[in-house]
């Protein structure tokens, strides 16, 4: 759907997600094998936000239903990582 973007710390995207009733998959990659990374995910249009952890040298994905609004995921710490949704 979008990406694949590079994310240094500190630093956010702002990503569309598919409509109501279809789940959006948002992928983070850390290709720094000595830390673990994270990222906050919030809508700006909603009240939902969440953390994701990312292990290194690991991706991890989640699956929601954000119903076709934007998300926003900042690099919250640790490494620069890849982000993107599908």
């Amino acid at each position: 759907m979008a990406g694949p973007n590079w994310l240094p710390y500190g630093e956010a995207l702002r990503y569309p997600t598919w409509q109501a009733g279809k789940t959006t998959r948002l992928s983070v990659q850390n290709a720094d094998p000595r830390w673990p990374g994270k990222v906050h995910v919030s809508s700006p249009a909603s009240f939902e936000s969440e953390d994701v952890v990312v292990l290194g040298n690991t991706t991890t994905s989640i699956d929601r239903d954000w119903a076709g609004m934007y998300i926003d995921v900042r690099n919250t710490g640790g490494p620069d990582l890849t982000v993107w949704t599908e």
